[in-house]
């Protein structure tokens, strides 16, 4: 490619806000240049035939993957394979480089110009909600938990499984979990619940964790049943965002090496276990997408997914996938109303703070890479 330089406030400014944020090279509130913006930018800087984005001596982002940053201390060029962030290209900079930065939500940017409304999903975060009930008050003084974490790793936990997993059984009914391995409360010799699980960082003496990537499932669940066989539930949950069922799709294959290599650590027949998708509120389309990207027949598109290798045989039976709302879990745990975190989630639930649309969904996701 020739190489062709652009001040990157110019080359900002003339792509227009909109079209940045769509691509995922402006994101959030502030509207700022993040780690997860690099990808997006560098791949439009090729489409607009632009070798070099810079500023003045002080910045600049090169299409080969070099990067200086004196506003970050980065003095001299940085490969981006050597550093541990992508964040590195932009920290410190965003005041200086972008003109569509903003210190404050909803205030005048470093050009001057007013910022964009709030959107209405965005717009209501700290206000009276409805069915809040006694927890009102202090929704207001924090508002509700943005971070997907919270939902699956501390209010699902605490809703589903009681003390010593007495809860348990009416969530694993309904992920389709054989009789055998369903208990009415579980012994700590009995089970294995654990969230945010990246078996590649976890099983540090597994050779066979090598060829796998750091993808993490929301939650695993390992079962044993009296006679010693055991069942795996592995649950990939969606809060806040609008998911597409390609997307969903997508992430559950990536998983698949996981479930693989804890069955076969732990000699289990290749039926045991069950893929779960948890999101607000599936419907009987969004199921039928789900299965049909699973299995290789995405609906109303002339292509085939982009399995990896070895996935495609095991990991995409239909019979072992299940698709769950939150308000399902709600509706299956009456009996923890007047709980904190049911009462929570019912709040949250509730109100539209979660009915992200899809126009919100591609802004904030970044073309190419993961949030």
């Amino acid at each position: 490619m020739e190489c062709v330089a652009e001040n990157i406030t110019v080359f900002l400014e003339s792509a227009g806000l909109c079209k940045l944020m769509k691509l995922g090279i402006i994101n959030g509130e502030k509207l700022i240049l993040t780690g997860a913006s690099v990808a997006p930018l560098m791949a439009f800087m090729e489409q607009k035939g632009v070798s070099r984005l810079k500023f003045g001596e002080d910045w600049s982002l090169e299409s080969g993957g070099v990067f200086v940053n004196r506003y970050g201390g980065h003095d001299e060029p940085v490969k981006l394979t050597s550093v541990s962030s992508m964040g590195e290209v932009f920290r410190g900079a965003n005041r200086r480089i972008n003109p569509f930065y903003c210190k404050k939500p909803g205030g005048l940017n470093p050009s001057g110009r007013p910022e964009r409304p709030d959107s209405p999903a965005r717009a209501f975060r700290a206000t009276d909600l409805e069915r809040a009930g006694e927890i009102n008050d202090m929704i207001n003084s924090l508002p509700l938990n943005r971070k997907e974490r919270y939902w699956t790793s501390c209010v699902f936990p605490n809703i589903v499984c009681g003390g010593r997993f007495n809860r348990l059984s009416i969530f694993l009914k309904m992920a389709g979990v054989p009789d055998k391995f369903i208990k009415t409360e579980y012994s700590n010799s009995d089970i294995c619940f654990y969230t945010e699980y990246s078996l590649k960082e976890s099983a540090l003496d597994w050779r066979e964790v090598w060829h796998i990537k750091r993808d993490t499932p929301d939650i695993v669940i390992l079962l044993r049943a009296a006679c010693g066989e055991k069942f795996l539930v592995v649950v990939e949950a969606k809060m806040y965002d609008y998911v597409t069922a390609s997307d969903l799709a997508a992430q559950m294959r990536r998983q698949m090496p996981v479930i693989n290599t804890i069955m076969e650590r732990n000699v289990m027949p290749p039926e045991n276990f069950a893929h779960v998708g948890l999101i607000l509120a599936p419907t009987a389309e969004f199921e039928a997408g789900l299965l049909a990207e699973l299995t290789g027949c995405p609906r109303g598109e002339g292509r085939a997914p982009d399995y990896e290798e070895g996935l495609r045989p095991a990991g995409c039976d239909p019979s072992r996938v299940r698709l769950i709302g939150w308000k399902d879990i709600l509706d299956a745990y009456r009996e923890c109303e007047g709980d904190y975190f049911y009462e929570m989630l019912k709040v949250a639930c509730a109100n539209p703070q979660l009915a992200v649309t899809l126009e919100a969904y591609l802004k904030r996701k970044p073309a190419g890479g993961r949030r």
